[in-house]
């Protein structure tokens, strides 16, 4: 018996609304990955869909936030950032780029924690980052336990305690300042530094000016832009 066009339509679009019911509904494993750029555009409704829909699965969240920020965008970004921040508590990598940090500075009144959060990549333009109304960001960052890997683009977005590795795109502090942070990482394991040019290079073959650090953990330095490692 042939079957029809339309038919065959039919079919196909119950066979997809099926698939479609499966993915949402029993593998949450599908949806552990979000990217949330802010735009003027409304993602609340679709956010609160993916949230219902991958369950208490563990997160990779990507946001980023490139060029001029306007007004509806910052608003409707915040609406959206203080969705996707309620579920801080699953987040197993973060990756942040931005360059511009005034949508961050209207969540300042939230209370973040980030419990499962391994990995941070933090990427910026801008020295905004470290203006009070962001220290929030910073202060869950200093208190998230499985906190172990973080890339950065310099040592003033950091420094975290619990760090095993950490990769500096780029050191341009006082060599005296940037080991006074490193100081403060006592279970590093490996630093790379992609480009290193500090502030007190002249100075550098004649006094280093800083007082010894002692990392016991640390084992591993690497710098790409020589190739060179040091065991």
């Amino acid at each position: 018996m042939a079957v029809s066009a339309s038919t065959h339509r039919l079919w196909c679009f119950h066979m997809c609304h099926f698939i479609g019911e499966t993915l949402s509904r029993n593998l949450p494993h599908l949806w552990s990955s979000i990217s949330v750029t802010v735009t003027e555009a409304d993602w609340v409704d679709l956010l609160r869909h993916y949230i219902g829909t991958s369950k208490d699965w563990p997160l990779k969240v990507f946001v980023q936030q490139n060029g001029p920020l306007k007004a509806v965008a910052a608003s409707q970004g915040a609406a959206v950032l203080r969705l996707l921040m309620s579920q801080a508590f699953r987040f197993r990598e973060l990756v942040m780029t931005l360059d511009n940090w005034t949508i961050l500075g209207r969540l300042k009144e939230l209370d973040v924690t980030f419990p499962s959060l391994t990995s941070f990549r933090i990427r910026t333009e801008t020295t905004d980052a470290l203006e009070p109304e962001y220290r929030w960001l910073w202060h869950a960052m200093m208190r998230a336990p499985q906190l172990q890997m973080v890339k950065t683009d310099s040592w003033r977005t950091y420094p975290y305690q619990q760090l095993r590795s950490l990769e500096i795109e780029k050191w341009t502090d006082v060599l005296s300042k940037g080991f006074g942070y490193l100081q403060q990482c006592g279970q590093l394991e490996s630093l790379t530094i992609q480009r290193f040019c500090p502030e007190d290079d002249v100075a550098v073959s004649v006094n280093l000016g800083f007082c010894p650090i002692s990392l016991p953990r640390f084992h591993r330095r690497r710098n790409p832009t020589t190739n060179g490692e040091i065991i």
